[in-house]
């Protein structure tokens, strides 16, 4: 959306602004989560209170199935790769598996058992019972996203995905194959140098800190769903597209159509993220927007500090009537989706946008693939290496994205619009006296 990468999250006043927002809840759970955790890792000893034995064969689950695949060197997360590593091997160390109840107060001893030197039993028994409970599809879910065991099971949950797909002698039909642990500039500069035919790379991993890495190197993440062997599994899909549609902010054609409406409408930046991305389900269905990648972008920004993501951010685009949302987008360099219910509320949506962009000095609008509308806004194709350029230029100009301080409290965006009518108008007088 923006070549800016410092957010503020004072943008102009939502009108629902009290309402309850069922992340922040789930931020309060994740602290006292964090809290019983450290208070439990000072325990000497921790008591499974409801777990059962399970003493069922595993399949064979080598870490060498996600190393096969990828043609990137594993340069991230080498703490996590260790953990995976030997939860690997302390699961075939035993004959007997522990299940644990899928309950905050259970998976948090989990957490502290499968992760300690202190319970070496223990943790290989809970070590094969996880690897179970993934492969029949029956992973726990108490846990926070970002807890250890969740990595954990991310992992063993894309090497058993990787183990159907060498079982059924199948393949995706998409290359290359991403992983967190990889180096995504190095994929960029392989699809650049033509290594790859198409524009889609794949992962098996649809989670935060992996989709903030694509979209900082100018990627667009999208998702798919897939059945193997009786399984459904959502793929994480980053496009790099050979041609982007860029637009210079004031570049944008604005008609008296798309601007009419600007005395109804009102324009606010990351102030209701998790209804705009309801709002744009309820108009587009979950075509690529499945469950888990509308988890994923809802938690990248009211968790964002739980995740490493750099000088990356995840904003949304909010246009209300009165107190109600009528349009709205998310996108971090680009304009990754959107939705309206009003007519002209998109078209001024866009017009609103550029007007802030361009207050507050970017010059680079990613508005991703090629569709007709984006060219009548005054969009122009570049390719892929230009785009890569102009990107990597844009990402070292920090900016603010917030609607500028002097139209926040206005009633409408009709000052909005005008001023920036006015940019443009001066614009071209200033191209006109320098036309010899």
């Amino acid at each position: 959306m923006e070549d800016c990468i410092i957010y503020n999250n004072n943008s102009g006043g939502s009108p629902d602004g009290d309402e309850e927002n069922p992340w922040e809840w789930e931020e309060l759970r994740n602290r006292e989560w964090d809290r019983k955790l450290q208070e439990m890792s000072n325990m000497c000893s921790v008591e499974l209170t409801n777990a059962t034995i399970d003493r069922h064969d595993v399949p064979y689950l080598d870490e060498a199935f996600l190393q096969w695949f990828s043609c990137f060197q594993f340069v991230f997360h080498e703490e996590r790769w260790r953990r995976f590593s030997v939860a690997l091997q302390d699961a075939y160390s035993e004959n007997v598996a522990l299940i644990v109840e899928d309950t905050f107060e259970e998976q948090l001893k989990l957490e502290a058992i499968l992760f300690s030197e202190a319970f070496p039993k223990q943790r290989q028994q809970l070590a094969r019972g996880l690897l179970i409970q993934v492969w029949r599809g029956v992973a726990p879910k108490s846990a926070p996203w970002y807890a250890k065991s969740a990595q954990l099971i991310q992992d063993i949950d894309a090497c058993c995905f990787m183990k159907r797909l060498i079982d059924a002698r199948s393949m995706i039909n998409c290359d290359p194959l991403l992983l967190p642990y990889n180096d995504i500039a190095a994929a960029v500069d392989g699809f650049i140098n033509g290594y790859f035919e198409d524009e889609t790379a794949w992962s098996p991993y649809v989670e935060g800190d992996l989709i903030y890495r694509l979209f900082a190197e100018g990627f667009i993440p999208i998702a798919i769903s897939i059945d193997i062997s009786k399984r459904n599994k959502r793929l994480l899909i980053p496009k790099m597209h050979k041609d982007r549609l860029c637009l210079v902010p004031l570049d944008i054609i604005m008609t008296r159509k798309g601007k009419k409406v600007a005395k109804e409408l009102r324009i606010t930046i990351d102030t209701a993220f998790n209804k705009v991305v309801t709002g744009i389900v309820q108009q587009h269905g979950e075509n690529w927007m499945y469950p888990e990648m509308q988890d994923a972008f809802n938690r990248m920004h009211y968790h964002r500090h739980r995740h490493e993501a750099g000088n990356t951010y995840l904003h949304s685009v909010e246009v209300w009537k009165g107190s109600e949302l009528v349009a709205g987008e998310i996108g971090v360099y680009t304009s990754v989706t959107g939705f309206h219910t009003l007519p002209s509320s998109g078209t001024f949506q866009m017009y609103a946008l550029g007007a802030i962009l361009h207050f507050q000095g970017i010059e680079l609008w990613d508005l991703g693939m090629a569709i007709p509308y984006k060219h009548d806004l005054g969009a122009q194709a570049v390719t892929r290496a230009e785009f890569i350029e102009l990107f990597q230029q844009a990402k070292a100009k920090p900016r603010v994205v917030e609607v500028p301080e002097r139209f926040r409290n206005c009633k409408d965006s009709v000052e909005l619009l005008n001023s920036f009518s006015v940019e443009q108008r001066r614009r071209c007088t200033t191209m006109e006296d320098v036309t010899p």
